[in-house]
């Protein structure tokens, strides 16, 4: 009974000739493969502006709060301010815009960063539905809308920090929501 118990939350399918747990062996695996992640080029700061951007920022947690995923954020209003201020500087300068995040916090490691709260699947395609929402809210430029969300849609896939499901996570490419945005 432990052997077989054991072999199931270990996820491995072997059958074990002992009950001893120390005979006992999973191989590695690999879940899944993190996707490549373009960064946007230095167009997307251009044409969009550092205003622009600010605002999508802002509109995108204003939306999280909202969310089903609102409990991973700040209640305490200053605190809430300065974690958006931080997040917009994060993406003005991976747009192309000034070294605002690495010139005062270092190399982003967001990842790492964010190993403190929760994001698992679930979490990341709540967090990317209240992006297509804000780019839509804000008017983002439409010249340049695809080359920010197959950044901002690879990189949240790279931020999920505690898997659910052995499936890999679920993409959105831009034509499958393009129309959303068109009139």
């Amino acid at each position: 009974m432990f052997t077989q118990e054991f072999h199931r939350s270990c996820c491995c399918s072997k059958n074990a000739s002992s009950n001893r747990r120390n005979d006992h062996v999973c191989e590695p695996r690999v879940d899944f493969v993190f996707p490549e992640v373009r960064f946007p080029s230095r167009r997307v700061f251009e044409v969009a502006g550092e205003k622009l951007l600010r605002e999508l920022v802002h509109r995108h947690h204003e939306n999280l709060l909202k969310s089903q995923i609102f409990y991973l954020f700040p209640t305490d209003k200053e605190a809430m301010e300065k974690l958006v201020k931080r997040s917009a500087d994060f993406v003005v300068e991976m747009c192309g815009g000034p070294d605002y995040y690495t010139s005062t916090r270092g190399e982003p490691r967001m990842r790492s960063r964010h190993f403190s709260v929760t994001i698992d699947e679930k979490a990341r395609e709540i967090w990317l539905a209240c992006y297509k929402y804000a780019l839509k809210e804000v008017a983002f430029p439409f010249s340049v809308l695809e080359e920010f969300w197959q950044w901002i849609e690879s990189f949240s896939i790279r931020m999920i920090n505690r898997r659910t499901t052995l499936e890999p996570p679920r993409r959105v490419y831009f034509d499958e929501i393009k129309n959303f945005f068109t009139p």
